[in-house]
């Protein structure tokens, strides 16, 4: 009888992510975004996700700024669709602002300082310990959108 050999594959994503809350819109929280850190996110289409097979894919607004000569990318991406919530913990998170640079460039703690610096921000929070598979799959299928556009 043939032995069944399985292989797991663990993707670790290159991010840092924060945690936003704030009551804006996309598109506002965006233009807050983009005149204090002094970049320029744009919006892309729709990144579309659904994590199991029985609902529908929802689509969540993202926003991207990239500087390929600097390796540094940068996405805003909502956390709530009007189907379901990509992460449902930390209990009512609004935005994931995921940075992805060499740690020279954009440090996270003055990222970090800076988010929670504008007024209409009511918290901002690193997000170490989101839920593992969850994450694994967000991120995956994120980096796949990405590859696509």
């Amino acid at each position: 009888m043939a032995k069944k050999h399985i292989l797991n594959l663990e993707y670790t994503h290159p991010y840092k992510a924060i945690g936003i809350f704030s009551a804006q819109k996309d598109y506002r929280l965006c233009w807050l975004l983009n005149n204090r850190l002094g970049i320029d996110l744009k919006r892309m289409p729709d990144f579309c996700l659904s994590f199991d097979a029985k609902s529908e894919p929802a689509n969540y607004p993202i926003y991207k700024y990239e500087q390929p000569n600097l390796f540094l990318s940068i996405l805003l991406l909502a956390n709530r669709s009007e189907q379901q919530i990509l992460f449902p913990a930390p209990k009512n998170l609004d935005y994931i602002f995921l940075l992805k640079s060499p740690e020279n460039l954009f440090k996270l703690s003055e990222t970090l300082s800076e988010i929670r610096n504008i007024p209409q921000v009511l918290a901002a929070v690193t997000l170490k310990d989101l839920p593992e598979k969850r994450a694994s799959e967000f991120f995956f299928d994120l980096e796949l959108y990405l590859s696509q556009m």
